[in-house]
């Protein structure tokens, strides 16, 4: 055991270098998991950016400011100069929390994708990343689902997880959809670089996993 011999001086009193109780160090598990240690001299993966979500909620208030508040706010997100410079961002698949309401791209049980559209994110969404596009070129996107359609799941939610055959079987075309509906009806510079299978880790469990290839996501 490593003891910690303590003095301390007080300047409202005559103590200078007085000696104190000795403190023993004892092996602390819990407050290292806190702590960030850095070791330059050893790399692994690259860090591809920094960066924030591009939702509803976020994409309503953008809308809401007068163009010069608009600007001050991209400059200060987005500006690599005069701002925190983000370049790698996330944006939904279908609504999350923090959307205005629960919306999908689809209607009801429709297996065949038929009526897919992105119509609802054109509103908000788009205008406000193409808004971050001017001031940061090489801002790169990924799309995120927070819950794929209730009809898909088992459970019928939005909430508290949930899969199914039909989750499994038809997410990853709806992945296919957002990249090429985005590049479409949206703006070629805003085709997504990646997408997740689930927002969380912890929400995984059997879903697809893909990742954009040429003209769109493949499995």
């Amino acid at each position: 055991m490593t003891i910690a011999t303590v003095y301390w001086s007080k300047r409202d009193s005559k103590e200078m270098l007085a000696k104190g109780s000795d403190i023993p160090f004892l092996p602390d598990g819990l407050t290292e998991r806190w702590v960030v240690n850095l070791y330059p001299d050893r790399r692994y993966q690259e860090i591809l950016g920094f960066g924030a979500a591009f939702t509803e909620a976020s994409a309503y208030n953008y809308s809401r400011l007068g163009r010069e508040n608009q600007k001050k706010i991209v400059e200060a997100y987005f500006d690599k100069e005069r701002g925190l410079g983000y370049n790698f961002c996330r944006t939904q698949i279908h609504s999350n929390d923090f959307s205005l309401d629960e919306y999908t791209y689809t209607d009801e049980n429709d297996e065949a994708l038929e009526t897919f559209s992105i119509a609802r994110d054109r509103k908000l969404i788009i205008p406000f990343i193409k808004a971050a596009k001017e001031a940061a070129s090489d801002l790169r996107l990924f799309t995120s689902p927070w819950s794929p359609p209730r009809w898909m799941k088992d459970n019928k939610e939005f909430n508290n997880g949930g899969t199914g055959s039909r989750v499994r079987r038809l997410l990853g075309t709806v992945h296919s959809q957002v990249s090429g509906r985005v590049r479409q009806g949206g703006h070629r510079l805003l085709r997504p670089d990646r997408t997740e299978r689930a927002v969380e880790p912890t929400d995984m469990g059997e879903l697809p996993v893909h990742r954009r290839g040429g003209g769109g996501f493949r499995a």
